[in-house]
């Protein structure tokens, strides 16, 4: 988890390089719930050529419960931000997208009754509850009690 915070320096060699690239629109879905991403506003794009927008769940959807791994898989505010995105010329636009998401419990598609559509989430729980309690690693990842080193062509600079 250590290289998954915001000024890690595994987080700043990531992007000490263009994030985005001209002729490509970028949208970037986020949730101000984010327990693994955080602060959650830390995963916006901004350098490059790309076109893009970083659209915060909750400037479309302002109660929107989601967290990390809802916000992917059933959150319906997500789904319709995403559409958004792939049937307009451009990235998303939170001012454009549908609000009646916000009335909805889940993504189109997801059948609440069906056990499938939970296994995304029962397979992430060990590692969302690793997030909230520290040196604890439900996931099986080994517990370091800092961020390790980085190899030298993790950097735009290279080796």
């Amino acid at each position: 988890m250590w290289q998954q915070l915001a000024g890690s320096a595994f987080m700043k060699a990531l992007n000490s390089g263009a994030e985005t690239f001209a002729g490509i629109d970028y949208t970037n879905v986020y949730t101000m719930l984010d327990e693994v991403v955080t602060p959650p506003p830390s995963s916006a794009l901004s350098t490059g050529g790309g076109r893009i927008a970083n659209v915060r769940v909750q400037d479309v959807c302002r109660l929107d419960p989601y967290e990390h791994v809802l916000t992917g898989t059933i959150s319906p505010t997500t789904y319709a931000i995403v559409m958004d995105a792939l049937d307009h010329d451009g990235p998303a636009v939170a001012a454009r997208v549908d609000r009646s998401a916000c009335r909805r419990l889940y993504m189109p598609g997801l059948d609440p009754v069906d056990a499938r559509a939970y296994v995304p989430v029962l397979f992430a729980l060990p590692r969302l509850v690793s997030t909230v309690l520290p040196m604890v690693s439900l996931g099986g990842a080994p517990l370091l009690r800092a961020e390790p080193p980085l190899r030298c062509y993790v950097s735009a600079a290279g080796c």
